[in-house]
């Protein structure tokens, strides 16, 4: 009886975000970046992986691990810098000759995460602090910044299901609480620095809500992600000028077997870059080979399918001992690049 009961309201769930998502327009900030070892390999994650349930798909949190209870990721580090015209050297010196109309791009992040995987009622969670932060010169004379920081913490559950036709499908649900410190400003480029000035900040906050399936076929797996179900307008700063929180739909394919995993994921959204950065859809590829146990190799392309631009390459390497896991990832395109750092342990 509570079975079904449980299963009919999984499925009114469904329907819901469904109609949500049709209703809504489809431009929404990016999808962040949290996971080294999903950095090395081209951002995918959503489809395999307990590790990534926690923020990139919380009904991974049903999968059952093998050889421990519990995985805590702490710290996770990284960023990823764009200056192709050498903003910054420019800023510093206080002169805007050859850099007017240029942008400077940066994305960092931290983050801790436990996750306690199990088909039964599987459950993570987390805390993230990011940065999207952007800056460009105008009129040959200022420097004007549109910058967003996120502190996010969420928590996650999930349940292995049989929803309509599809027997086994995992099916998560994340509950999360967004603090935004926003900035949208100017100030003359001979005084003027990269830094953000506190006094120009605003502050928002909103709770919002994650979706996500996933269903194993033997060694393929299928995902579906709906992040930001609650769409919002939130204001850059004192600006008067805003930026949107909507749906953003991910989905993905994996191949997983005991040494090596391929995954592809695909966005189905088009995602409204921060301030002055350029709107985003990606398709990624990543790849990884565990040599042997305690080493492992990863490759990863990322393709904006909007235009020419932000094409990523990245790669990264994974180390094992007992209980901890030590990650390092780096990634390349051609306006920028960047370094992920990550230790996690398993109980």
């Amino acid at each position: 009886m509570m079975h079904n009961l449980y299963k009919k309201r999984t499925i009114q769930l469904l329907l819901l975000i469904l109609s949500s998502l049709f209703c809504a327009n489809t431009y929404a900030l990016p999808f962040p970046e949290f996971d080294a070892r999903s950095a090395a390999m081209g951002g995918v994650g959503i489809a395999h992986g307990i590790r990534n349930a926690a923020y990139y798909n919380p009904a991974l949190a049903a999968l059952e691990a093998e050889t421990y209870d519990a995985l805590l990721v702490i710290p996770g580090l990284g960023e990823f810098e764009s200056d192709p015209d050498n903003l910054e050297s420019g800023v510093a010196s206080g002169s805007a000759a050859g850099i007017n109309n240029k942008v400077y791009q940066k994305y960092e992040y931290d983050v801790v995460q436990l996750t306690i995987p199990t088909p039964f009622l599987g459950g993570a969670a987390y805390i993230a602090d990011y940065t999207f932060h952007t800056a460009k010169v105008v009129n040959n004379s200022d420097l004007v910044h549109r910058s967003i920081d996120v502190f996010e913490s969420g928590i996650a559950v999930s349940q292995l299901q049989d929803i309509l036709w599809a027997q086994n499908v995992l099916v998560g649900f994340t509950l999360k609480f967004m603090l935004f410190e926003t900035y949208g400003y100017q100030e003359p480029i001979a005084t003027a620095d990269l830094g953000l000035d506190d006094d120009e900040l605003k502050r928002n906050s909103m709770l919002n809500f994650d979706f996500g399936m996933s269903k194993e076929y033997g060694v393929w797996k299928t995902a579906f992600v709906v992040k930001n179900l609650l769409a919002r307008k939130r204001d850059y700063g004192k600006s008067g000028e805003t930026f949107k929180i909507e749906p953003q739909m991910r989905a993905g394919l994996a191949y997983q077997s005991r040494r090596a995993v391929f995954e592809f994921d695909l966005d189905l959204t088009k995602n409204e870059e921060v301030g002055f950065g350029s709107e985003t859809m990606f398709a990624s590829i990543g790849w990884e080979w565990s040599i042997f146990r305690a080493f492992d190799l990863r490759l990863g392309y990322q393709q904006n399918l909007v235009d020419d631009k932000n094409a990523r390459l990245s790669f990264g390497l994974g180390l094992r001992l007992w209980g901890l896991l030590l990650d390092y990832s780096a990634a390349v395109d051609a306006d920028g690049n960047g370094n992920y750092l990550q230790a996690s342990w398993e109980f």
